[in-house]
């Protein structure tokens, strides 16, 4: 078997992870010339990137399948409609693992797994993980980027939006003081009591930090890998959404919460949130320098363990300074008549050809 080392790429969910996953997916050719090759086998549907967070769910227990409604919707894109089918999937997963990477030329030396639904597994997964590739892999290099708590909750809101999720910004950042996945010292724990600490690269995602202040550049310096260098740099994506637009999706969403529109998956629901975006372009919400300082002192201690096992060089892991963000915050001319006519002439102009669609977003507008 050719000596093979395998690459998981666990996240943290808003830390570049998007952007890893584009580049994985469209210089696959490039990474194999490299000795480097993308596994599939957990991929979801591609939407922006190729990325394993299947993996996550594969391997959740048999009985939180009827436990947890949310696991049989993840696992519908696998063809899984039952426990029974579940487990049949469970009991053939080491040999779909086996197939694939069976079928990797020799020359290749690295595999990756990319999912950001990794970050926050349980120690049983974790184990589940490594049993599946221990078989096919002499080595295993654990890669995390960290990012500090009050950014990650700030990108956070725009993703909550895009998934229907109703809460004021003020109360979604005071509900992540202390949030169990911002507690980044346990969750690394756990890789690293399985895999050892030596398996283990914890990065910060900071431009400062990071590789020519790329995320891409970063991972693939880490992996030794020339190929950003040959097809070239990576470009933002999944950007949070302006404060305005924030503000103006948050009001949709309360007015069409009882009905069909407001399902994220609706795809009326998803052309509006692009059209309002682009309408709307600009700084996201960002929280109060209290409400900043506030929730960084509530992942002090957890920072402070993190900086002693994984950074013992720093001073600090992240930045306290919180003077980019305002006193206060005002919401006063977000949802003006003058930006009401601008979002109602953007639906007209992008939709003029789609009267039904055009008309039905119109009028939800018209009645805020």
């Amino acid at each position: 078997m050719p000596k093979r080392r395998l690459v998981l790429h666990i996240g943290n969910p808003k830390a570049g992870s998007t952007s890893i996953q584009r580049f994985l997916e469209l210089n696959e050719p490039a990474l194999l010339a490299d000795g480097i090759k993308p596994l599939h086998s957990f991929a979801a549907e591609v939407r922006t990137g190729l990325n394993s967070n299947l993996l996550a769910f594969c391997l959740r227990p048999l009985a939180d399948y009827d436990s947890v409604p949310a696991l049989a919707n993840r696992l519908n894109v696998l063809g899984i409609k039952s426990k029974a089918d579940f487990a049949s999937y469970q009991a053939g997963l080491a040999a779909l693992v086996a197939k694939e990477i069976e079928a990797i030329p020799p020359g290749v030396t690295q595999l990756i797994l990319s999912g950001e639904t990794l970050a926050n597994i349980r120690p049983r997964e974790i184990r589940a993980i490594r049993r599946l590739f221990i078989p096919h892999c002499d080595e295993f290099l654990i890669v995390y980027y960290v990012r500090r708590q009050d950014h990650y909750v700030r990108s956070k809101y725009s993703t909550d939006l895009r998934n229907s999720r109703l809460k004021d910004f003020g109360i979604h950042f005071l509900g992540h003081q202390g949030w169990h996945r911002g507690q980044y010292d346990v969750l690394i724990a756990r890789w690293a009591d399985e895999f050892g600490a030596d398996a283990i690269r914890p990065r910060i995602f900071s431009s400062e930090d990071l590789y020519q202040g790329d995320v891409v550049a970063d991972f693939f310096k880490l992996l030794g890998s020339s190929a950003v260098g040959k097809v070239g740099a990576s470009t933002r994506i999944n950007v949070a959404a302006s404060a305005v637009a924030q503000c103006w999706h948050l009001a949709f969403l309360e007015a069409v919460k009882e009905t069909p529109l407001a399902k994220p998956s609706n795809p009326l629901n998803q052309r509006f949130r692009r059209i309002l975006e682009k309408t709307f372009e600009g700084p996201a919400f960002a929280p109060t320098q209290a409400e900043a300082r506030d929730l960084l002192e509530s992942f002090a201690e957890s920072n402070e363990r993190l900086r002693q096992r994984w950074f013992p060089e720093r001073e600090a892991v992240f930045s306290s300074d919180v003077s980019a963000y305002s006193e206060t915050r005002s919401l006063d001319g977000y949802l003006s008549r003058e930006n009401r006519q601008r979002l109602i002439e953007s639906l007209q102009t992008k939709l003029k050809n789609e009267p039904e669609a055009r008309n039905k977003l119109v009028s939800v507008i018209e009645s805020l």
